[in-house]
């Protein structure tokens, strides 16, 4: 049986809202249900804060807790390992970046060189060719 909101008027519309917690309060919400069993159970749920887990408690007709959860909140350690994590994650995909960056302007650097020298070595072949055919000519004419 969960507890009833009373019905909206202008009262309790003015009064709710003096009652207004502010967001970082907790909130908390009862429920009673009944398990699988028969026996009826209570649950108490709290209203997760940042980083934290919902705290969950459900007790028996007994009173015995069944089952409790209480909230988790990332500790100012762990936050930071994880932030340092990020930044040497993207400290290395810079530097690879950068790496291959480097790689294919060696590669571009090669493949210029080679095509000077390719260059080059036609100019050779075709004054070498020149001279030869030179040779032939003069060779037929004498």
């Amino acid at each position: 049986m969960t507890e009833q909101e009373p019905p909206l008027n202008v009262a309790n519309r003015t009064l709710s809202h003096i009652s207004a917690s502010p967001a970082n309060t907790d909130i908390v919400k009862k429920e009673k249900t009944v398990d699988s069993e028969g026996n009826p159970t209570l649950s108490v749920r709290k209203n997760p804060e940042i980083n934290s887990l919902p705290i969950e408690e459900k007790q028996n007709s007994t009173g015995a807790v069944i089952k409790t959860t209480y909230p988790v909140r990332k500790r100012t350690d762990y936050i930071r390992r994880e932030v340092v994590m990020r930044i040497k994650h993207l400290e290395n995909k810079k530097k690879m970046e950068m790496q291959i960056l480097k790689t294919k302007l060696e590669v571009q650097m090669i493949k210029r060189k080679s095509a000077l020298l390719e260059e080059e070595r036609n100019k050779i072949l075709l004054q070498k060719a020149k001279i030869e055919f030179e040779e032939l000519k003069k060779s037929i004419l004498t």
